[in-house]
């Protein structure tokens, strides 16, 4: 115990040396303690925190979902683009079939004639719907 004491006695001897009074040295100490401080509540605040497993998981769940709404979205997508070829292709053939249906109604008719008919034909569906 006497060693300790002696040799904080040669410190205290050797920073009035350097220092010259005990309120130099007392102005140095608390300098340094306060710096301490503030590095250590500095290293505290800024220090990234550690996310908890639920937060990870609710991430991780996010970028699968997020990935899989996706890949749903351009599997819809295609499916889509498949479909409305065929509704394309559907509606020509009708399309076609009811040109042709017109040409054999009207193949005997001179044009006149057949617009008479056609104009006959929605007037009729006129009064059928009241319009």
């Amino acid at each position: 115990m006497i060693k300790h004491l002696i040799t904080l006695a040669h410190f205290l001897q050797g920073t009035y040396a350097k220092f010259g009074t005990s309120a130099n040295l007392f102005r140095e100490i608390t300098v340094s303690v306060i710096t301490a401080v503030t590095i250590a509540v500095l290293v505290g605040l800024l220090t990234p925190k550690e996310e908890s497993p639920a937060a990870e998981l609710n991430t991780t769940l996010t970028t699968v979902l997020t990935a899989q709404r996706k890949a749903d979205s351009t599997v819809a997508a295609v499916r889509i683009w498949k479909l409305q070829g065929r509704i394309d292709s559907l509606n020509n053939v009708l399309l076609e079939r009811d040109e042709q249906d017109s040409l054999r109604e009207n193949a005997g008719l001179s044009d006149l004639d057949a617009m008479q008919l056609i104009n006959g034909a929605i007037n009729a569906d006129r009064n059928r719907s009241g319009k």
